[in-house]
């Protein structure tokens, strides 16, 4: 499959997918308007993580293709408008979106079902599940908002946080869900259980998001039509029970004007002000007297007292016969100054509205009409409350007449905003007839075409004698509202189950991948282990026969000649015996100093000591040494020292003497012809330090690359054959390489086979202050010193090794006290005075170290010269020594040269004293 087919299929999966399920959810989000798990987010997330950024464009391209798929009359000019330029910003932010996450993913987190860390797991819950999901929502949201008329800033939030909750969904179940999938279909079968688990569970969860959101939002459709008819009651009685009070104001108003004799203005404003402060609905309150036309003079006149600017009744009856209702004062005066003196009664309408209350004595109201003092049409409507007193009636002059009306206007628009609340105003959009009319007298601020709404109740509302049609709409974008809040606990509650689960399934799975790893890292470790066991076997049978071999071989001259010595009577054979003896035993305490040396290093308790040395010396000793035998086995030994002059270095000269030594032993093993050439450099660094390189080179049998790659390994040679041929344990090299890097230096070789073969010890040494010269001068002319009259104290508990020591004393002319425990030593040495003590420290009953320090605590022996004597040659049991207050250390078997130099030293301590 060519790339070119393959990026065509992805594109294709990618488009499918994003419309497809959008589509899927949109048309299954239970007419919510909101889907609760927007899974084109995650599939999105997922295929640009997988197949790369080119599919980018693809994303852009679904987003749009979905947005005006939804519009339910699309036409193709829309894409160059508004609407065509909202949609270009919701894909643009959803692109950008997936960008981030992709990338912040390849970045840092990477795949997080084959993650094993849980930091990276929750990274990706709060990184890429929730806070790049913001981006989007943010977006989307801003763009419907400044280009759609549905959606209002006092949504902002509202809108945008069920758009970051969606996203935020989406990602966090499909992403899991799809690089799932994709894994298990990339990897071998024996490692998908794991994959398929996260599928399985994510699935599931998404089925019971979709449920639990079906359920509740079928419980909160009911609950709002519920809501809805309840609403609708109660704005009904509240219209009711507003006018009914209303009246029973009015009735108040009447009653008050009743019980006055002569009712003045001053009066009437007082009686009416209580009422008008507390009800905005009332515009105006006035007083109407019923009159004759024959009272109409005196009317005047009363309302010229009344009134300064000369007020007058105005409006002609309509017959000749008609009374006259005229307003006479009326609360307040402001606005509604024109109204006094006017005769409604002169109007048709109202003189209808009259005649019914002279008929019935009850109070009526007019229709909806305009008032005279009104320049704008504010529907409002009158109501005339009778106000009754005992009449003059010839017939039965018990019987009361209506002298006038208490009438109050009142405004519709200001009653149907006081029974609405809030919350139903913003619900509800309304239209008012009067009976019988086709064209509304009142409709809400909001209301728009009628066409758009639906009818949810048709209310016949009885005002006194007037019948009103309420046409009430349910604003179903408001509505839409009023149910999202609703439905924003259970989205959050949801999404917080979302975020729980996925974290505990990716966390499952984190454990498992650690597993699976930890079983495969222990598997390969497992067959390692067995291939380094057998290897190890293998090197530990030929180290064993290499050991019997290197001590059996010096052990059967020692026992061999020690037997050919005891039956000799020839002076001269028994000391050629004995100092064949003595070659062997060297060569055993080289094999033993090995093997301890490989044992210390590997447990870590081989400390390095630091001592002013000159490196020319020991280069000049090793080469008098190995020229020697280089000269026996017909090969040039060449030495190049290229060291400065007079330079002291600060290092442990005694292992680094070894290092070299081993070197260049192993170079006359193993050359049976040509040269071997001893190198020295130095070159000077910082802080006192000189990077120093000795260079060994031969012209021996070499080795393969093979076979170099082994020859630092512990018990092991270049091959089997070596050993055979050449002898020794395989543990010069070893050694050489571990001190070299404890003294922070490093041994390289190179080698060809049948060539030779060239180790470098590069190593950093200090420099020291003192002059080399000067110290060879003083090391060159110590002179000898007479040590036969020491007195000399020996603790040791070993018969023989008492023996041996008191033989080599003698030789000096000693004759040594000998005691066989620390304890006997320090009575002795309390008892009478000596010059030193030779103490052995590990002895029965009180050991060497606890012996010296009672002996220098001892008032009069704190100066004793107390020389330690142990088989434990490390810096470590020397430093412990001097920590005692041991004066000098000696191991065993016993150097008779450093034994007399420790001596002699005593001579001259006693001396300077």
């Amino acid at each position: 499959m060519t790339n070119n087919s393959l990026l065509a299929q992805r594109y294709a999966f990618l488009l499918l997918g994003y419309f497809g399920t959008g589509y899927i959810l949109s048309n299954i989000s239970f007419n919510s308007q909101i889907v609760p798990v927007w899974l084109p987010a995650g599939i999105a997330l997922s295929a640009v993580y997988l197949w790369g950024y080119k599919l980018l464009p693809a994303v852009f391209v679904a987003s749009i293709i979905f947005n005006f798929s939804v519009l339910p009359n699309f036409e193709v000019s829309q894409i160059l408008s508004e609407l065509g330029f909202q949609n270009i910003l919701i894909a643009s932010g959803a692109t950008l979106q997936t960008f981030v996450g992709a990338y912040i993913l390849n970045r840092w987190i990477g795949n997080p079902i084959k993650q094993a860390e849980s930091k990276k797991t929750i990274s990706f819950i709060f990184f890429v599940g929730l806070f790049v999901n913001l981006i989007s929502s943010n977006i989307g949201t801003l763009s419907l908002t400044l280009l759609n008329d549905l959606f209002s800033w006092d949504a902002y939030l509202l809108n945008m946080m069920y758009w970051w909750l969606g996203d935020s969904s989406g990602v966090l179940i499909m992403t899991p869900f799809l690089l799932s999938l994709y894994t298990v279909n990339d990897e071998q079968q024996d490692s998908s259980q794991p994959k398929y688990m996260v599928v399985n569970s994510v699935s599931i969860l998404f089925v019971a998001i979709v449920m639990m959101t079906w359920l509740f939002v079928e419980d909160s459709n009911q609950n709002a039509d519920s809501h809805i008819d309840s609403n609708i009651k109660t704005i009904e009685n509240a219209i009711y029970r507003k006018i009914t009070t209303n009246v029973a104001k009015l009735q108040q108003l009447s009653h008050s004007i009743q019980l006055q004799d002569d009712l003045k203005k001053s009066d009437f404003l007082m009686l009416s002000d209580d009422f008008l402060a507390i009800d905005n609905s009332i515009k105006a309150l006035s007083w109407n007297p019923l009159i004759s036309q024959d009272k109409l003079d005196a009317a005047q006149q009363l309302l010229a007292r009344e009134y300064s600017d000369g007020e007058h009744i105005k409006g002609d009856p309509l017959s000749e016969d008609d009374p006259i209702v005229y307003v006479q004062y009326i609360n307040p005066i402001e606005g509604n100054k024109q109204a006094v003196g006017f005769n409604v009664y002169s109007n048709p309408l109202r003189k209808l509205t009259i005649d019914s209350i002279l008929n019935t004595y009850q109070p009526a109201a007019t229709q909806i009409l305009q008032l005279v003092q009104n320049d704008f049409f504010d529907p409002s409507f009158l109501v005339f409350y009778p106000v009754l007193k005992p009449g003059h009636d010839i017939d039965d002059p018990t019987k009361n007449h209506i002298t006038g009306f208490a009438t109050g206007v009142f405004s519709v628009s200001k009653i149907i905003e006081m029974a609405l609340t809030k919350e139903q105003r913003h619900l509800f959009e309304y239209e008012l007839f009067e009976f019988g009319e086709e064209h509304p007298f009142l409709t809400s601020k909001n209301f728009q075409d009628v066409n758009t709404l639906k009818t949810s109740a048709i209310l016949n509302l009885n005002m006194l004698n007037q019948i009103w049609k309420m046409k009430i709409f349910v604003n179903e974008a408001n509505l839409i509202l009023f149910k999202n809040r609703s439905y924003l606990v259970l989205f959050i509650l949801q999404f917080t189950l979302v975020v729980i689960f996925i974290s505990l399934i990716l966390m499952m799975n984190n454990r498992q991948v650690v597993l699976d790893r930890l079983v495969l890292q222990k598997t390969k470790s497992l067959s390692l282990a067995v291939k380094e066991a057998k290897h190890a076997n293998e090197a530990k049978s030929r180290f064993l026969a290499n050991m019997s071999h290197e001590i059996r071989t010096p052990m059967n001259s020692v026992v061999g000649f020690s037997r050919l010595a005891n039956k000799s009577d020839d002076i001269d054979e028994i000391k050629s015996f004995v100092n064949k003896i003595e070659i062997s035993s060297d060569i055993m305490m080289n094999v033993v100093d090995d093997i301890l040396d490989i044992a210390k290093i590997e447990s870590e308790k081989l400390k390095l000591s630091e001592e002013d040395f000159d490196l020319k010396i020991i280069l000049q000793k090793v080469s008098v040494i190995f020229k020697a035998q280089a000269e026996q086995k017909s090969i040039n030994w060449l030495i190049n020292d290229n060291l400065p002059d007079g330079v002291l270095y600060k290092a442990d000269k005694t292992r680094l003497q070894q290092i070299i030594m081993n070197l260049c032993s192993n170079a006359i093993k193993f050359t049976d012809s040509g040269s071997i050439t001893l190198s020295a450099d130095a070159k000077m660094q910082r802080n006192g330090v000189a990077e120093v390189k000795i260079g060994i080179t031969d012209t021996g049998i070499g080795m393969t690359p093979s076979q170099l790659r082994h020859i630092f390994t512990p018990f092991t040679q270049a091959d089997d054959t070596t050993s055979r041929k050449y002898g020794g344990t395989g543990l010069g090299l070893a050694i050489s390489k571990q001190l070299s890097e404890l003294m922070g230096g490093q041994l390289t070789a190179k080698s060809q086979i049948s060539k030779g073969t060239y180790f470098e010890l590069s190593c950093p040494l200090k420099i020291s202050t003192k002059h080399g010269h000067e110290k060879l001068k003083t090391q060159q002319s110590v002179p000898t010193v007479d040590i036969s009259h020491l007195k000399i104290l020996v603790a040791e508990d070993n018969k023989i090794n008492q023996l041996l020591v008191t033989k080599v004393l003698e030789e000096f002319a000693i004759t040594p006290t000998v005691v066989e425990n620390g304890a006997l030593a320090v009575e002795a040495a309390k008892r009478e005075p000596f010059d030193a003590i030779l103490m052995d420290c590990q002895m029965p009953v009180l050991d060497g170290y606890e012996a010296t320090k009672q002996i220098l605590m001892t008032p009069d022996l704190n100066n004793m010269r107390i020389i330690a004597l142990t088989a434990d040659v490390d810096v470590l049991s020397k430093s412990k020594a001097q920590d005692f207050g041991f004066s000098a250390h000696l191991s065993k078997p016993i150097d008779v040269e450093k034994l007399y130099e420790c001596l002699a030293e005593v001579v001259r301590h006693s001396k300077h004293k």
